[in-house]
């Protein structure tokens, strides 16, 4: 019985330590520069995602998103529009997710293929 207690008590800690290895991973993954291009026939548009760790507060992250877009009128383009959004977004532990404090959307990473999903849209990680 001893045995199966100390055997349970091993698993159980390697399994915290790989739960905690993955969450890190991810955390220091988030930070990076990401972006993404996608046109319609009515749009087109470049867009890219900075996102920095916030070093005052814990799992708070901070977004500079830069986009711009070209409307297209009978196929022809029209001058570009240029945006610049500063968002504030919170890291779910649980769920390895950030929250954008603004609009409500969820921001998911996929490590392995190097991109973020946020909505129906993926971002390349470039740096």
């Amino acid at each position: 019985m001893k045995h199966l207690i100390i055997s349970s008590l091993i698993v159980a800690f390697f399994l915290a330590c790989n739960s905690i290895k993955a969450k890190d991973e991810i955390i220091s993954f988030i930070s990076g520069t990401y972006i993404t291009y996608y046109e319609n026939e009515f749009h087109k548009t470049h867009d890219t995602l900075i996102i920095q760790e916030n070093t005052a507060a814990q799992n708070v992250f901070e977004i500079t998103r830069r986009y711009y877009y070209t409307t297209v009128v009978d196929g022809r383009e029209l001058t570009p529009t240029y945006k610049k959004e500063a968002l504030t977004a919170l890291f779910d532990k649980e769920h390895n997710i950030l929250t954008d404090q603004q609009h409500g959307s969820i921001i998911s990473f996929d490590i392995q293929r190097k991109i973020l999903k946020r909505g129906n849209r993926e971002y390349k990680k470039i740096d």
